[in-house]
């Protein structure tokens, strides 16, 4: 079973990474570090931080953690994927929503026909909806730049 993070409010790019990767990630950029660990601790979420003293306050309490401190979103996640043992594969049938973490379902056509652009309609075939908030995805130019970003991730674990 893949595990499931709670990242810090300064992390949020990564989360939203992550969760394309499929992982469950809760995210609240107003939570506060003790409400976070009380999160980590109830839902037995792993912690990602760059923050030095939350990381040592969430191992001391028994927590799992992992302290990110790359300079970029490459260097994180893959720091995130070393740390865990993960594969980086970036699978779109695998993805939660970016924005509210939901799970994805496979949608045809028809169901996002009003939905999407009539152009989007036209030019792609393989669309994404959110379970809970609805919101619409389809493999066009930003999957390819998300592929892109797979690919440096696996370059940086590489060494």
């Amino acid at each position: 079973m893949s595990p499931a993070f709670a990242v810090d409010s300064v992390s949020g790019s990564v989360a939203r990474k992550l969760r394309l990767y499929g992982f469950d990630v809760f995210y609240d950029h107003s939570i506060q570090d003790d409400e976070l660990i009380q999160v980590c601790a109830l839902q037995g979420r792993v912690l990602l931080t760059s923050d030095r003293p939350l990381h040592a306050k969430a191992l001391k309490k028994g927590l799992q953690a992992v302290l990110v401190g790359g300079r970029n979103d490459v260097v994180r996640v893959a720091e995130v994927f070393s740390a865990m043992g993960l594969d980086p594969s970036l699978l779109p049938e695998k993805s939660r929503c970016p924005l509210c973490n939901g799970p994805l379902r496979e949608a045809s056509k028809e169901d996002v026909n009003g939905v999407v652009p009539p152009g989007v309609l036209a030019r792609y075939s393989s669309f994404y909806q959110c379970e809970h908030c609805r919101h619409t995805y389809w493999e066009g130019g930003h999957w390819l730049r998300l592929g892109l970003f797979a690919e440096q991730v696996r370059r940086v674990m590489k060494g």
